[in-house]
């Protein structure tokens, strides 16, 4: 693990990846996995957490946040969301996201109005 980024030895599909994260966040869990190099990244009481149990965690969070309509999947959405918005770049949002197609990712492409009229001059 470097970093700004991190091998995922098993994601969806069983795809081995590399993930790229900001620096910051790359340190902060290498300290967490304290030299772990196998094995869940989150545990408890000895097992793997489970994706559910975050879910109904963040769930939690957000209630007492008073956050309505937000779930793990929004996170993503609003971080695919900046990224596209940030760059126009399809492609860099699909390889930020994992997606082995393109087409997974077109979902993010809004057009701007605002920006169509400036590249037309209108």
């Amino acid at each position: 693990m470097f970093p700004g980024r991190t091998m995922l030895r098993s994601t969806k599909n069983n795809r081995p990846t590399t993930a790229v994260l900001p620096k910051d966040v790359g340190r902060k869990l290498r300290a967490f996995v304290a030299g772990r190099n196998d094995g869940p990244v989150f545990v408890a009481n000895g097992h793997r957490v489970s994706t559910r149990h975050v879910q109904r965690r963040l769930a939690g969070w957000f209630s007492k946040a008073n956050i309505a309509g937000k779930s793990a999947h929004s996170l993503r959405h609003s971080f695919a969301t900046r990224i596209y918005g940030e760059t126009g770049d399809l492609q860099l949002t699909q390889a930020a996201l994992g997606h082995a197609s393109v087409n997974s990712t077109v979902i993010y492409a809004k057009l701007d109005r605002a920006r169509l009229r400036a590249v037309v001059g209108a």
